[in-house]
């Protein structure tokens, strides 16, 4: 999968930024004595359905997120963004009891939410309400999640709108390049699609209501809430919702099971007149159960992912003035991972910029010294308790481990593990994961630049 949501907020928030500036002086060993990590409270409801719950009434308010494993990865190859639409269609269009208008009215009264997400592994919907009226929210809305109506007028604004933002991703240099490097790197299989035009334009309201009797099913079902509820009473209500849904089947996972394909010393231009290059290189990784993980994420911030003080940062950016914004972003999944270094600099600096990533990364060793390690360890530490700032953040977090097979342990184990991290193992896996051969580059720019740089392919996203 691509890693959840929440997880990547749980691993981007461990990596503060730790610039090299006179206040550095201040961070000190911070002391969390007997700290553990809470426990996620959850409950088996009917048909073995798991509710993860943690109640809070500081303030009177409820959130729950109400997910069905598969989404995307379980899509026809021929109509990428079924998965978006049907669940964009539930939320605008309602159903046959509470249509388009009618649920509109009855949440906006209340100050209630109906949202929907989606990724390659589920999809979810998410209610928010007060306290006093999240019963009733939660009535009409399980109606309209089993009853969709996919009124065709109502899925046509929905499609459009889509159509709309497949029309300015077009337009933006930066998501073209990612999309480029998620074809290359998983091409003809479901990670390297996109969605174009043609797949949305080709979907048809037998094409919803077939995918929702699919993915809608108890086998496939996760809930998990977080605020002011009685448990009880959520329980009464939610086995009577299960009681409505199919059987169906299991979400299987073998299909995410993909690894990137390693492409080396190759870059590919997406032609755009525009004044400045992205430039964007990227990498196979590894899965976050891999025991070259927390050394990983310490080199990814030392390299590009702590602000002012990174590497790419100061020679990029500090000494020479190539880029405003540069950095690196290891990013790992429950099966593979991915390493990225992005930028964006004047098109007459892009061959310069290039050599000088590549000549970081060859060496390592300049820039990883112990002092830059420890201080890198002690910043990641001192984060550690700011996870649970909210009781959400907490939940979203704690599930995101489980479903990607981290354990219930794996915050507990965090701070040891990061702590014992040393500038060996860092540099260790910055010379076998980052070497400069292993990388692909794609590019956003004018074509001129097939003359400046040898051996640039020109490619065409879909539209």
């Amino acid at each position: 999968m691509r890693i959840s949501y929440a997880i990547l907020f749980f691993l981007s928030y461990l990596t503060a930024v730790l610039s090299e500036r006179p206040w550095e002086k201040f961070i000190k060993k911070s002391d969390l004595g007997s700290f553990s990590v809470p426990k996620l409270p959850e409950m088996d409801l009917i048909g073995g359905v798991k509710l993860y719950h943690y109640q809070s009434s500081l303030i009177p308010k409820v959130r729950m997120q109400i997910s069905f494993e598969g989404g995307e990865a379980e899509e026809p190859a021929s109509k990428k963004g079924l998965t978006s639409l049907m669940g964009e269609c539930h939320v605008l269009s309602g159903s046959k009891e509470h249509p388009r208008t009618k649920l509109a009215e009855e949440l906006e009264q209340k100050s209630s939410s109906f949202s929907f997400q989606n990724n390659i592994e589920r999809i979810s919907f998410n209610i928010e309400s007060l306290s006093a009226n999240f019963y009733s929210d939660l009535s009409l809305i399980t109606e309209v999640i089993t009853h969709p109506r996919f009124e065709q007028s109502d899925c046509d604004i929905i499609k459009n709108q889509i159509l709309q933002v497949i029309k300015k991703r077009n337009e933006n240099p930066g998501q073209l390049a990612y999309i480029v490097a998620a074809m290359k790197a998983y091409e003809n299989t479901i990670k390297g699609r996109i969605t174009t035009t043609k797949s949305i334009s080709e979907i048809t309201n037998d094409d919803l209501v077939s995918f929702h009797k699919r993915m809608v099913s108890k086998s496939r079902l996760t809930i998990s809430v977080v605020g002011d509820f009685n448990l009880e009473v959520l329980k009464k209500q939610l086995n009577s919702f299960i009681s409505t849904l199919a059987e169906g089947s299991a979400f299987n996972d073998k299909s995410i099971q993909i690894k990137p394909n390693l492409i080396q010393k190759k870059i590919y231009l997406v032609e755009s007149d525009i004044p400045q290059t992205t430039v964007l290189f990227q990498s196979p990784g590894i899965p976050h159960s891999h025991p070259d993980y927390f050394a990983m994420k310490v080199y990814d911030f030392i390299l590009g992912g702590g602000g002012f003080s990174a590497e790419l940062m100061q020679e990029i950016r500090t000494k020479r003035g190539w880029a405003y914004s540069v950095y690196s972003q290891y990013s790992s999944e429950k099966y593979d991972g991915a390493i990225k270094i992005f930028a964006q600099t004047a098109n007459k600096n892009t061959k310069d910029l290039i050599n000088k990533v590549n000549e970081i990364l060859l060496s390592p060793e300049q820039f990883v010294t112990n002092d830059v390690v420890e201080k890198t360890k002690l910043s990641l530490l001192n984060k550690f308790v700011f996870l649970y700032e909210t009781p959400t953040d907490f939940v979203n977090i704690k599930l995101s481990l489980l479903r990607d097979g981290l354990g219930e342990n794996f915050l507990d184990t965090y701070r040891k593990r990061i702590s014992e991290i040393t500038r060996e193992e860092v540099i260790a896996v910055a010379k076998k994961y980052y070497a400069p051969d292993k990388f692909f580059i794609s590019l956003v720019g004018p074509a001129s630049l097939k003359a400046d740089i040898s051996g640039v392919e020109t490619f065409t996203v879909p539209r």
